[in-house]
């Protein structure tokens, strides 16, 4: 056994401790089993910070009753592994820096989770299969972190009850992405009369989409409803499963806002298209605007007759300009513009655009999701920021162009 496969060996073997006392918490505290019902699923150095799980394993003194509350019994533990031989006592795993120790020894790059599996309340709808695409982690840099709309601070997912899709939406209010997913089949026939709604923590989201790449698998979302009988309301939890691994969704008291009623009918916007030969260049111009770090905004420009897109980049004191033409796979037929936030254009795959008027928000083509909805960026005493007459830059553009397709090919 080589001194790699032995820490290996004794990590593994101090998670199964970890694991076993993890449940015996579990057990042993009804508000630590409480907490874990709507998480499910908690990382090692979540645990360590969750209080919670602090009260039930060193135990408190309650005030109510004036009383010490006892936690867990911890034994002493003993791991014996070629010639390595060690005893303690088991909440030194959570303490100390043991497992953490050992977790660098043993190379092991993936966080330790544990997990917590309670029956769902209600009765069960079925299961449905959904493949993630790849764009479906960045959602998370579209959610929210507003303290005064929380419910904008979570990945929704929603079932339509029409055609059973799925679709997966964020928005912090200023931008809208979605990615569509169409499910296999149901397992169980149910009553599909409602839509379901769900919203899923921005870490669980990440862990969801990771899990996915990592097992190469779809993720099968058990559903469960149920009424409570006090209110009237009606809940749904959702068991994700997804290889090895199991999350736990519970719906809040909080209701999604209609995102489908901020779509743009497409029918009265004109779409341009990147040239297919000018996409890799454009990529490439965009992630160097990316880096960046004062930038302000990102003005598209059309012309009428030109089948040229003029994208310039701008900063904050105008000290520097980034200017580049692209071409469109058509000629405008108008003379119009857009400006975007620098920071919500540059993380986006973006292949074509569509531009509606001034002042609307505008819908993107991009890699990353189905749909991607972008407010435009306007003046502070009101109107458009970008004034699409202004042709002076075009020379200096068009030689930008040509040096920044050299460099992307």
């Amino acid at each position: 056994m080589t001194d790699l496969q032995k820490d290996q060996a004794i990590y593994q073997k101090m998670t199964e401790i970890a694991d076993k006392y993890f449940n015996r918490a579990i057990e042993h505290s009804e508000e630590f089993r409480h907490f874990m019902a709507d998480k499910s699923i908690i990382s090692l150095q979540e645990l360590k910070k969750c209080e919670e799980w602090n009260r039930a394993i060193y135990g408190y003194y309650d005030y109510s009753k004036q009383e010490q509350v006892k936690g867990i019994d911890f034994d002493i533990e003993t791991i014996d592994v070629d010639t390595f031989h060690c005893e303690f006592r088991g909440d030194t795993l959570f303490s100390h820096a043991l497992l953490d120790t050992f977790k660098s020894l043993a190379k092991n790059r993936c966080e330790l989770y544990f997990t917590y599996e309670e029956k769902p309340k209600g009765a069960y709808l079925g299961t449905l299969s959904v493949g993630f695409t790849k764009g479906a982690k960045s959602l998370i840099e579209h959610c929210a972190n507003d303290e005064l709309r929380p419910v904008m601070n979570y990945v929704l997912m929603d079932v339509n009850a029409a055609d059973q899709s799925v679709n997966f939406v964020a928005s912090d209010g200023h931008s809208l992405a979605i990615v569509s997913n169409i499910p296999g089949n149901w397992t169980k026939p149910c009553d599909h009369s409602k839509s379901l709604q769900v919203l899923i923590p921005k870490q669980d989201w990440k862990r969801l989409c990771d899990y996915s790449v990592k097992f190469k698998s779809e993720v099968s979302f058990d559903v469960y409803k149920y009424d409570n009988p006090y209110t009237q309301e009606h809940f749904c939890t959702m068991l994700a499963h997804v290889g090895d691994a199991t999350l736990k969704f519970t719906d809040r008291d909080m209701r999604y806002p209609n995102w489908r009623s901020v779509l743009p009918d497409t029918r009265q916007m004109r779409r341009y298209d990147i040239h297919p030969e000018d996409i890799t260049a454009l990529r490439s111009w965009l992630k160097t605007i990316g880096k960046e770090k004062y930038g302000v905004q990102i003005n598209v420009s059309v012309y009428r007759g030109s089948d040229l897109a003029y994208f310039e980049y701008e900063d904050y004191d105008f000290s520097k300009s980034h200017t580049a033409t692209f071409r469109l796979t058509r000629p405008s037929q108008t003379t119009e513009g857009i400006a975007y936030s620098r920071e919500k254009l540059a993380k986006t795959l973006l292949s074509g655009f569509y531009i509606y008027n001034h002042g609307v928000a505008s819908l993107l083509v991009a890699d990353n999701y189905d749909l991607l909805l972008l407010m435009p960026m306007l003046k502070e005493e009101g109107g458009y920021v970008h004034d699409v007459e202004n042709r002076e830059v075009l020379e200096t553009v068009e030689e930008t162009a040509m040096v920044v397709e050299l460099v992307a090919a």
